[in-house]
């Protein structure tokens, strides 16, 4: 499944609320390990601080190749590159 804007930003409301909900929808999109998603999303919302903008990167994530990956890797960077220079790039 690939989900529609609308619904990610509703989903993603459950990292707050039902996190167990959350994992459970992103196992069902395509290429996405519902648990690994839902940390890797955990942890770059807690860098961006930004639901809008989490949004926009689940949404170009699960147009990749591979989109656990490309969450990892962002995640990652967020070690290697300060929170705000990385926002600046996204």
């Amino acid at each position: 499944m690939v989900p529609e804007r609308r619904e990610i930003e509703t989903q993603l409301a459950l990292l707050d609320h039902d996190p167990e909900v959350l994992v459970a929808w992103l196992g069902r999109c395509v290429l996405l390990d519902g648990k690994r998603a839902e940390v890797n999303l955990r942890l770059i919302d807690d860098q961006l601080q930004d639901r809008n903008l989490l949004a926009d990167v689940l949404d170009q994530a699960l147009q990749s190749a591979d989109p656990d990956f490309a969450l990892n890797i962002l995640e990652r960077l967020f070690a290697v590159v300060g929170r705000e220079a990385l926002k600046k790039v996204l």
